[in-house]
């Protein structure tokens, strides 16, 4: 995606109703944040729009072209709820991933049924997730990159009787990188997501923020006066500041550490863990690596950007907000955009906690 540019306020959409142009709308607002549906809430004026809406029906929005400016949004959802009025109607529209959330139960196993050849265990995750995802208009020829990550049979969340998306959340709390190098900190893990950016193509795609030689799309300073507001939201459920590590296989064997910076700062967030080990350095080096990781609360961040409108998630966004002591590279995991008379674009920074299960799975084979 080309660097931000100003977009101007007098910003035109292009709106068919099932393929029926719509000329006139008011009051639209775009939400969008991994691992779901964006969704659409827009006002269609006239008699023709009242009469072309239908729940199930389908809308699609492309940006216009303002000033030589091109815009790169383009929407194409399902309806999901009407509210007419005399001469309007406001409508509530989810894009394609909306066919994965709703669509009918499968039994997963080595492959999703008797009638299909798509394998499971020994396959990257992310193959199979593209191939599950096929379905009911998503176009996934795009999915091309692969993870390395590969489905085992020990992943029990995989399989059993759940929907397209139901599997697609499981295979992605699976799909983790664990980046290493000098460009990286120590346990440089990131997750993968999937969204729908555009049209009805899927992404995949693998925000490399802790990746120090990463150019973000945009940045954000205090100093230049080009945020409007920004909020934090601090999430203690994954601190740990002290841990004792047990051995399932021998209980009078653990190891505990504790971070007294973190315990001083934050109050003790302590946390038991066993694991199938009787080397004590093992289970030592497990306990520091553990409150080394999650030793500091999760923050996300909602601000509210001036003139910058078009960020899209998974993009790179620096912060720079010395009197709340922000200076980092974080994706965009969410955003929400409002076109009225003005454009207004708030976005949601930052990246998910892994769980116990997720990180402790990803420390132990290094361990041995």
């Amino acid at each position: 995606m080309p660097l931000i540019e100003t977009i101007p306020h007098n910003l035109d959409l292009d709106i068919t109703v099932n393929n029926v142009p719509v000329e006139s709308w008011s009051s639209f607002t775009i939400k969008g944040a991994v691992n779901k549906s964006r969704f659409v809430v827009i006002t269609l004026h006239g008699k023709e729009a009242i009469e072309y809406c239908r729940l199930g029906g389908v809308l699609e929005i492309r940006a216009g072209e303002g000033n030589d400016i091109e815009v790169p949004l383009h929407f194409k959802g399902i309806i999901k709820s009407l509210q007419p009025q005399k001469d309007r109607v406001t409508i509530t529209s989810f894009d394609y991933i909306t066919h994965l959330t709703g669509s009918q139960y499968i039994l997963f196993k080595d492959v999703i049924d008797r009638d299909s050849d798509i394998k499971i265990v020994g396959e990257d995750l992310y193959f199979i997730s593209a191939a599950v995802a096929d379905y009911k208009g998503i176009i996934v020829s795009g999915l091309t990159e692969g993870s390395g990550i590969m489905a085992k049979k020990n992943m029990s969340a995989l399989f059993g009787h759940k929907t397209r998306k139901q599997f697609l959340d499981e295979a992605f709390k699976l799909m983790v990188d664990y980046s290493t190098g000098a460009n990286y900190p120590d346990f440089a893990y990131q997750p993968w997501y999937y969204a729908i950016r555009s049209g009805v193509q899927l992404d995949f795609f693998l925000p490399d923020s802790l990746n120090t030689n990463q150019q973000p799309i945009l940045t954000l300073k205090e100093s230049k006066n080009n945020i409007k507001s920004i909020n934090a939201t601090i999430d203690t459920s994954r601190l740990a500041n002290a841990v004792r590590v047990i051995s399932s296989d021998d209980k009078t064997l653990y190891e505990d550490h504790e971070d007294t910076f973190s315990s001083d700062r934050y109050g003790v967030h302590s946390r038991k863990i066993e694991r199938k080990e009787t080397n004590k350095d093992k289970l030592k080096q497990l306990a520091v690596d553990y409150v080394n990781q999650n030793r500091f609360p999760t923050i996300t961040y909602t601000l509210e950007p001036i003139d910058a409108y078009w960020v899209d998630l998974g993009d790179l966004v620096k912060v720079e907000v010395p009197s709340v002591n922000i200076n980092e590279v974080l994706p965009v995991v969410g955003y929400t955009t409002v076109i009225d008379n003005d454009i207004k674009t708030q976005l949601i920074l930052g990246n998910s906690p892994l769980d116990d299960k997720q990180y402790l799975d990803l420390l132990t084979p290094p361990l041995g």
